[in-house]
Order: structure tokens, then C-alpha cells, then sequence
């Protein structure tokens, strides 16, 4: 991910920096609890009056942030001897590799009581799995797009041409196509078919609250959409012609710009997606409530693009204590541009709503720049 939008309109205030080393904060600032729920104080939209104005000059009244608590948490395990191998370990801990472990064993037992097996197949050779052995898979399998190959096997090829050694010296092959295929991370006898994402579910919602844990954001935060390469068989698989991976599982992902860290992530598995949130924003205004409802009312910043930003979606997070900046499409409420002139602009609730006549037209709305260009690189 990447910081939002800075040049094209000015009047920005520019952020502390990120520390280079971890620093305690001189007022801790908790872990932000994913499970809070969000205040609702948003208006119903029939209640919220838009008039535009184009005459007077804007301007913005940013909310002010208190930066002294962002950054690594106080009890944040990571220092500046830390390894890259630590940093993963801070993620993949000790009870997330057991869980993936005690899952895949259950799995083959599993597979083994509910399937005809032939005498003759390996998986009557299979030893149970071991947390060492999983983060060694894990290993291997990061390995493996350095040095692409067609297919699984030519990574253990005998093959002068094509073989690269360490795979052999790592893992054998057959034990680890057959770990690849008892890999699980929850309980076959007991699914829930009510939820589509039950199979990770367990794995995903860890990994989740490891985000917040051990971060808190600086003052600006992005969030967008990314499409995770996939093209199996998959009832909520999106396809995006736009993106670079066409075909994949689509998810909504929120960063702090500073550091690029993840802070929070949903997966898009339909409609019914965000069936716990309604703030008559629709399902792009709900995305980003669910999102940012730990960090609303503290003065932060947040970019979008223009599928998700809105005058409803301003307005509700100016009423929240949070700043916004991004491109809009045609939208409920915005302003008529007429395209008489180079930049037109209009401001209301604290919000100015800008297009600039191009190629084609570039509108976006913002509550933390003045209605100036200035020259950027």
C-alpha cells in the first residue's frame, strides 16, 4: 500500500516522521479492541442539508492529532536486535503454528477414517506434524517464488538444468506435497457452513487482532482494495479486468501511510459481507466504518479512492473527529460542475468538493486543503 495523495492540492500539514527505533509513548495508547462498537452519531441522510457554496475561498479546520502514542507499542517485543525472523515470529507466534498443526493431524485422521485408502498409498508412511517441521514448510514455501518453476516438482528435480539444490536439502518431496495437501487450519468434523470463510476462519481473526496489537497508526491511514491471485473453484472469487490478477479473492485492507503496515483486513465474500454494519452509507461507506471504528474520533486523516469516499461518508467522519482527502465519482449530494472553467469549486459542512477539467475530470473531495494548486514534481 501507499500514502495517500499530497501535491496536487495544497495546504497540507506534514506529519512527524516514523521513529527509526521503537520508543515508548508518553501517553501509552491501549491496543485498539476490532470488537468496539462504533458510536453511532451520524444523521439519517434525509437530515443532512448540502449547500454548496462557490463563491468565498475554503477554508479547512483539520482536526489535530496527538502523535506521541503512535508507532510500536510499549509492549511490543520488538527491538532494534530483533531479526526479520523475529518480526515474523511476532505474527506466526507459538499458538497459531499449534493450531495450524493440531488441525492438519486431525485433518489426516480425518481423511483416513472417511476415505478408501489403497494399501499401497503414502499416507500410510505419514507421521504426525510437529510446529518446527510447519515453520520449515512455511520456509520453503516463501522460498519457492524466488526460483519459479512450472510445476511443484521441478523444484526437486534431479535435473541439472532446472534443479535447485536446497529444496532437496530441506524438505523431501513427497512429505511435502502431502503436508501441502493435509494443510487445515479448522475442524472437518464440526463445520460451519453458515460461514464461508470457516475453513480460516479461526487463522484469520488471529491474525487480525496481531495487526492492532502491537502498531498504532500515525496520522494518516489509507484504505483500498487488493486482489489476492486465485482461480480455483470459489463461490466469492471476484473477477477485477482492471487489476493485475484478474481472477482472485478480493479483500479491503486499511494501512497506516507512514510505515505501510496492516492495520485491518476484510475479506469480501459477497452481499452479505458486512451483514453486522449499517450506517445507510452503503456497502463502500460500511467497509471503511468498520474499519476505522477503532480510530474515529482522534483527529486522523484517511485516503481513499472513489469507489469508496462520499458527501455521506465526510460528513459522517467530520462528525467523528476525522479528516478524509480522495477522488470522488458521481455521487448523491455532490455539487453540479458546469465545466466552465479550468478548476471549479464548491464547499459546504466544512468540506470542499474540487474538479479539474482535463483529459477528463478529476473530482475529489477533501476537509484538509485550501482551493490553491501548487507545483509538485
Amino acid at each position: 500500500m501507499v500514502p495517500g495523495p499530497r501535491g496536487a492540492v495544497g495546504g497540507q500539514t506534514k506529519d512527524r516522521p516514523a521513529p527509526s527505533q521503537p520508543r515508548a509513548a508518553s501517553t501509552p495508547v491501549p491496543p485498539p479492541d476490532p470488537s468496539r462498537p462504533m458510536p453511532q452519531v451520524y444523521p439519517a441522510p434525509c437530515d443532512c442539508e448540502w449547500n454548496w457554496t462557490e463563491s468565498a475561498p475554503f477554508v479547512p479546520h483539520p482536526f489535530n492529532f496527538d502523535a506521541s502514542g503512535s508507532g510500536i507499542m510499549p509492549h511490543c517485543p520488538i527491538t532494534n536486535e530483533s531479526t526479520e525472523l523475529d518480526y515474523f515470529q511476532l505474527y506466526f507466534d507459538e499458538p497459531i503454528m499449534n493450531l495450524t498443526v493440531t488441525q492438519t493431524n486431525m485433518y489426516y485422521q480425518y481423511t483416513m477414517d472417511h476415505t478408501d485408502v489403497s494399501e499401497s498409498s503414502r499416507l500410510h508412511r505419514r507421521k504426525d506434524r510437529t510446529v518446527a517441521e510447519m515453520y520449515l514448510f512455511l520456509g520453503t514455501v516463501m522460498l519457492m517464488p524466488h526460483t519459479y518453476k512450472n510445476n511443484i516438482a521441478h523444484y526437486w528435480s534431479t535435473d541439472h538444468f532446472i534443479s535447485p539444490p536446497v529444496f532437496r536439502d530441506l524438505f523431501p518431496c513427497n512429505r511435502f506435497t502431502l503436508l501441502l495437501r493435509m494443510l487445515h487450519f479448522s475442524d472437518r468434523n464440526t463445520p460451519n457452513r453458515n460461514d464461508l470463510l470457516y475453513k480460516i476462519r479461526e487463522l484469520f481473526m488471529y491474525l487480525k487482532q496481531k495487526f492492532s496489537a502491537y502498531f498504532y497508526p500515525f496520522k494518516n491511514i489509507v484504505v483500498n482494495e487488493s486482489l489476492v491471485l486465485f482461480k480455483g473453484r470459489l463461490s466469492f472469487k471476484q473477477y477485477i479486468p482492471s487489476k493485475r490478477n484478474r481472477f482472485g479473492i478480493k479483500l479491503f485492507v486499511m494501512c497506516d501511510c507512514e510505515t505501510g503496515l496492516v492495520l485491518d483486513v476484510i475479506i469480501y465474500t459477497g452481499k452479505n459481507t458486512l451483514s453486522d454494519t449499517r450506517h445507510m452509507l452503503g456497502i463502500s461507506g460500511d467497509v471503511v466504518c468498520k474499519m476505522m471504528g477503532p480510530y474515529l474520533g482522534k483527529g486522523h486523516t484517511l485516503y481513499t479512492d472513489n469507489w469508496y469516499i462520499s458527501p455521506m461518508l465526510t460528513d459522517f467522519l467530520r462528525v467523528n473527529n476525522t479528516d478524509i482527502c480522495g477522488t470522488v465519482r458521481s455521487r448523491k449530494h455532490m455539487p453540479r460542475f458546469t465545466g466552465g472553467s479550468l478548476v471549479e469549486l464548491f464547499h459546504a459542512n466544512d468540506i470542499m468538493a474540487l474538479t479539474w477539467h482535463d483529459k477528463r475530470d478529476v473530482t475529489l473531495l477533501s476537509t484538509i486543503h485550501r482551493n490553491k494548486m501548487v507545483q509538485t514534481d
